[in-house]
């Protein structure tokens, strides 16, 4: 056992390291120095050294609201293993602790398992106990070594890429669309993953109405479909909504204080912007307030017959408004 401990002494590990934090994760995660330290600790020597021919990029990225650690290893460009874990930033250093267990088993394996099962029975000079036959209990030594603290646990790490389920309804109002200023309620629901997510929604609008004096007054109200898809920058509970809109439907409109009044539903297209935010003071459940800018690929004008004459009482605007206030629920 002494010859070959002897012989994995002389063929240490080298490895050249890269290691980098960003964002959120430069004052929650441990520097490079505390880093090494901890591979080192795991291997019984330093491994780190320039111009070797193995190659560790180690590096701390914000996820949200946690913080994505990853560590790649590569021989002359040649990738050997790649490991990725997350948690939360308060537990950055516990992250960093699994990640340097990682890094010292991918570049010495032997050596690490080596640490990891030291003998524990050793005589007063520090060499290993003969095995053999005892007739009494050994005497104890006058100094005995405390025994060696037990490696700290793994950090919880969350999966990488967790998907939500979201699902939110509120008021709108909007002006341009219909005849006049108008509100309606929407209902939606989506997927995200990390900071994208796509949603899909169903909205509707009560009439409003808009007069032609003196022949006549017009009046419409719209339902129609939308898909969603979003782009979230922030934390976890605080988000800035950046999305596309594209809405298709219908728009119904009628006309009173006429002579003769028909119904008539008109196609109902649009495309446009959004810009919100959300604010989730719980795991489950916040709040968002949105605007939206949609752009009429569809425009319908609402005329009225004044005496076989056709008289323009309304067209929809080619940009209009919606702003709306919903209650936002997340389910795990």
């Amino acid at each position: 056992m002494t010859t070959c401990a002897t012989a994995h002494a002389t063929e240490r590990a080298e490895v050249v390291l890269s290691y980098q934090r960003t964002g959120a994760a430069v004052k929650a995660c441990p520097d490079e120095a505390t880093f090494r330290a901890l591979v080192a600790a795991r291997l019984g020597y330093d491994p780190f050294a320039k111009g070797a021919a193995l190659a560790l990029r180690v590096e701390f990225n914000p996820r949200g609201g946690a913080v994505e650690g990853s560590l790649k290893l590569t021989s002359a460009g040649v990738p050997k293993g790649d490991r990725t874990m997350s948690a939360a930033q308060k537990d950055c250093y516990e992250l960093a602790a699994s990640l340097a267990l990682a890094a010292a088993v991918a570049v010495d394996p032997e050596g690490a398992q080596a640490q990891h099962t030291e003998p524990e029975a050793k005589s007063s000079e520090g060499q290993p106990l003969e095995a053999g036959p005892q007739t009494s209990p050994p005497a104890p030594a006058s100094s005995p070594r405390p025994p060696s603290p037990p490696d700290a646990p793994p950090p919880r790490a969350r999966p990488e890429t967790a998907l939500g389920i979201l699902l939110d309804a509120g008021p709108l109002f909007s002006i341009g669309m219909q005849p006049g200023p108008a509100v309606g309620l929407r209902l939606g629901g989506g997927v995200r993953l990390g900071p994208w997510s796509i949603g899909a929604e169903a909205a509707a609008f009560l009439p409003s109405e808009q007069s032609g004096r003196p022949y006549g007054t017009v009046s419409a109200h719209a339902l129609y479909g939308s898909l969603v898809p979003c782009a979230h920058p922030g934390s976890a509970r605080f988000t800035v909504d950046l999305c596309g809109v594209v809405s298709i439907g219908a728009l119904f409109s009628d006309a009173t204080n006429v002579g003769q009044s028909r119904a008539v539903t008109d196609r109902y297209t649009t495309v446009g912007p959004r810009i919100g935010f959300t604010f989730m003071p719980s795991d489950s459940l916040g709040f968002r307030l949105n605007a939206e800018a949609p752009v009429n690929l569809s425009r319908v004008h609402l005329d009225i017959d004044d005496g076989g004459a056709s008289r323009e009482v309304w067209a929809a605007s080619r940009l209009g408004f919606i702003g709306g206030a919903s209650l936002v629920l997340k389910l795990q």
